[in-house]
Order: C-alpha cells, then structure tokens, then sequence
C-alpha cells in the first residue's frame, strides 16, 4: 500500500482517522460476533462524517444523485410512516438505512487520497476474507461454525449471508491475479479453491449456482479463458470429490423430494412469495412498511391460506417482491434509479477511468449478475451485503472519471 500523502501536515490526523475506519468497518463488517465493537465504530464514522461534513471536508454529489437518494429516501420514510409495524420500521432504518449512508459516506470525505481509501478498503476486504476462509473454516471439519445439520456458517454466523460474501470476494480475487507472481498467484488460488468449497460446505443452492457464476462472468468480462478453464475444473473436481465423501452434501444435491410435492423450504418461500404479492396488490404505492424483519407482520396479515402453515420469517425469500412488498412501486423504482445511477457511472468509468475504471467495471457487472439471480431466490439487500453494495456504489463515486488523474490510480 502506498505511503501517505506527505503534503499535508496539518491533516494527517483526519487522513489517518479516515483511513483506520476504513479498514476497520470493512475488516470487521463480515464478523456477528464483533457486532458491538462494529457498531461503536459507527458511532465514530457518524460523529467523523458530520465534523467533516462541517468543515466541507466531503466530496460535493451531482444534483441528479441527490435526486434519485431524496427519492430513495423518501420512499423509505413514506413506507414507515405507513407500516403494519412502525417500530420495526423505524429500527429498520437505523440498522439498515443509515449504516449504509454512512459507509457510503465515510468514503466521501476527502480526508485522505482517492489512493489511500481504496486501498484501506480493498485490504480490509482482502484480509476479513483471508479470515473467513481459515480462522473460521478449518474448525467446521471439528464440528465449530456449523449448524445441527452441518451447514457452515463461519464466522459470519449465517450459511446465507456467508454466501452473499463469496459472492462479492471471489471475483475481486480474480481481478488481484498478480500474473507473473507466482507465490501470489498461488495464494489467490488457494483462497478461491477455500471460498468455492466454503460456499459448497453452506449447503445453499443460491450459493451453489451464483458463487459460480460470478466466478465465469469475471472470466468472460476480461476475456481470460485460462484462468475460465482453470476454475472450472477446480469446480468440477472439487465437487465430483466432496460429493463422494460427504453424506450431508450428497443428500441436499439428490433431495429433490421439495421440489416433486412442494414441502420444506420450497414450499415455505411459495408461501412467502404469494403473501408478498398479496401485500403489494393490497399496498401497490408505497408498500406496507420498511424494515430489516418487517416481513414477519407483513407475512402474519397478508399471507394466502396454504396447504400447510409456514411459521413467519424475516423476509420473502425473492429480493424484488420484498422491495415491493416493502415499498411498493415508489420505493422500487427509486432503488433502481440509485443502481442505474451507477451503471452508468461505472460505463464511464471503463471508457475514461483506465485499467482501474475497466477492473471495477468489470466487477460490478460480474457482482450484477449473480446478485440479480441470487436476489430471485433470497433477499440480498439486507444486514452486512447491502453495506458492502453501498460501499461498492461509494468506490465508483469516488473513483476518478478522467484520465488525466490516472497518477492517483496505480495498483494495489
């Protein structure tokens, strides 16, 4: 990582301060066990933010952003103030809303170089995977960090969320492929082969199809067919061999009996996505209430008599239907109005932003398209993955547009 900026004196304490927060949020972002001492950090960030904010130390916005977040926003506050569940809303918006503002935030504030943030980001990131990956990997072969039914969970303390986060690590792997390096390279391979079998070990099927698939897209994106060849046959090996000596493995993939008389999880998320659309059919405009578990009362009054009770659960399984069910129309078209935002930030990014803007391109297409497949099957934007999403959003915002700044962005 580059030193830091010398001609500053009189700021290095911000800079400092900035680039330890940095670090720390997203080094400790993945851990539910460190949840209180990454919630003391919040504290922090929100007290920086506004000093800094004060001093008009922050990143000035386009108005058009400042729009399409007001939107956002207000779809948001509309939502609450029409809850089934007022108080779970409004605690929605403080564990969910302003922790991604303020992630997003923190990396707004110029304190430190563009340099500086994107490396205490990505080194973070790097590391509480290196982390994940052993620390909390190796000690599920003893019966630690698994569920009853031996699905890990790591550290992350869910086998779904461990998901999202080999969702987001395994392509910025790929882009850190150091090439010639062999040492490196080996130990990126390393940490692929551990988060494809960590992944393989959650038991998660959205996992089983979408880890991979970003994997491939990031290969197609950079037109790297070796490295394409590679993983696929890590893959197929891989799961040709912990599919013969794993029992619990061998019996999720060959269960299909979910799927012939709709029972079990398949026939709950059914359920759940009917009671969904119910609520979006009775509530269209601005949905029937924000919240990170609202979905338990939104289910509890607007679910279909089934065949069989399913027992309330905090969301419906189907990312679109819970925006909708959440916010309605309002909050849904806002929340695609802040992605495309990016989209076409990041497009401009990989015509002008050089190799960097094409590498980050290439990651949030890559991220893309997992996370609108998983999002079909599981509810992606929420708890530590929809930090890490405003926090990807923070890193194209403040990445330089033209290449005359491309001396600010050389490697990692």
């Amino acid at each position: 990582m580059k030193a830091f900026n010398k001609d500053r004196p009189n700021h290095l304490l911000p800079c400092m301060l900035q680039i330890v927060l940095i670090f720390l949020i997203i080094l400790l972002q993945p851990f539910k066990f460190l949840h209180v001492s990454y919630d003391v950090l919040m504290v922090m960030v929100f007290a920086f933010i506004i000093i800094m904010a004060l001093k008009r130390k922050i990143q000035p916005l386009p108005p058009v952003f400042w729009f399409i977040l007001g939107l956002y926003t207000l779809s948001i506050l509309i939502s609450t103030v029409l809850s089934v569940n007022i108080h779970e809303s409004v605690d929605g918006i403080r564990s969910e809303y302003l922790k991604q503002i303020a992630v997003f935030g923190l990396l707004l504030i110029t304190a430190a170089t563009f340099l500086e943030k994107r490396n205490a980001l990505l080194w973070g990131f790097f590391i509480s995977g290196v982390i994940m990956n052993t620390v909390g990997f190796f000690p599920y072969f003893f019966g630690v960090f698994s569920t009853k039914d031996l699905r890990l969970l790591s550290l992350s303390g869910s086998y779904t969320r461990l998901t999202y986060f080999y969702v987001l690590y395994v392509p910025l792997l790929l882009l850190l492929l150091p090439g010639r390096k062999r040492k490196a390279t080996i130990a990126i391979y390393l940490l692929i082969i551990l988060s494809l079998l960590g992944t393989l070990f959650t038991q998660t099927r959205g996992g089983w199809i979408c880890v991979p698939l970003a994997l491939i897209s990031i290969c197609v994106l950079t037109k790297n067919w070796r490295t394409l060849v590679i993983i696929a046959a890590i893959i197929a090996l891989g799961s040709a061999l912990v599919y013969s000596v794993s029992p619990s493995i061998r019996n999720r993939i060959t269960d299909f009996r979910e799927i012939v008389d709709g029972t079990g999880s398949l026939g709950m998320r059914r359920e759940y996505r009917r009671s969904a659309i119910n609520a979006f059919i009775k509530k269209p405009l601005f949905g029937a209430g924000y919240g990170k578990y609202i979905f338990r009362d939104i289910y509890k009054i607007y679910k279909i008599s089934p065949p069989y009770e399913a027992p309330p659960t905090s969301d419906s399984h189907n990312t679109y239907l819970e925006i909708l069910a959440q916010r309605g129309i309002f909050g849904f078209v806002s929340t695609l109005l802040v992605y495309l935002f990016f989209l076409k930030r990041v497009l401009m990014l990989r015509k002008t932003g050089g190799d960097w803007g094409r590498r980050l391109f290439e990651y949030f297409i890559a991220i893309s398209i997992a996370f609108a497949t998983f999002g079909l099957v599981d509810n992606i934007y929420v708890k530590e993955s929809g930090r890490y999403l405003w926090q990807v959003a923070a890193l194209i915002m403040i990445s330089p547009i033209s290449l005359s700044k491309q001396s600010d962005v050389d490697g990692v």
